[in-house]
């Protein structure tokens, strides 16, 4: 009951945009009782470590960790930046999948760092 191994022909197939397999892996592991681990990150301080996961907002200090992001998100798009939303796995619009994105755990954990 490896949820990676179910996690990885999840996301080959919706690579391949099929999504129907998609749906079908993850029918399975419902039915199986097999939960995706969620990917997290964590950034080491003076106060200790503070662990995020995609799309968290359960720190003490989520709006300016957020607003942090968005500023710098919003300076690298003046810039030229333009986010790959082929890495967005998910049956969803363009839009949908750059605020997908936008929410990874690497850049909220990056975001609190600045603070």
């Amino acid at each position: 009951n490896n949820d990676g191994s179910y996690t990885l022909l999840s996301n080959l197939y919706a690579n391949a945009r099929r999504w129907k397999d998609v749906a079908r892996i993850r029918s399975l592991m419902r039915h199986k009782g097999i939960n995706k681990r969620p990917g997290c990150s964590w950034v080491e301080g003076v106060k200790g470590t503070a662990t995020f996961f995609a799309g968290d907002k359960t720190h003490p200090r989520t709006v300016e960790i957020y607003q942090v992001l968005s500023d710098h998100m919003q300076r690298i798009k003046d810039i030229g930046y333009v986010p790959e939303t082929g890495f967005a796995l998910h049956d969803v619009d363009d839009e949908e999948k750059g605020d997908l994105l936008f929410e990874h755990s690497e850049k909220i954990a990056l975001a609190y760092g600045i603070l």
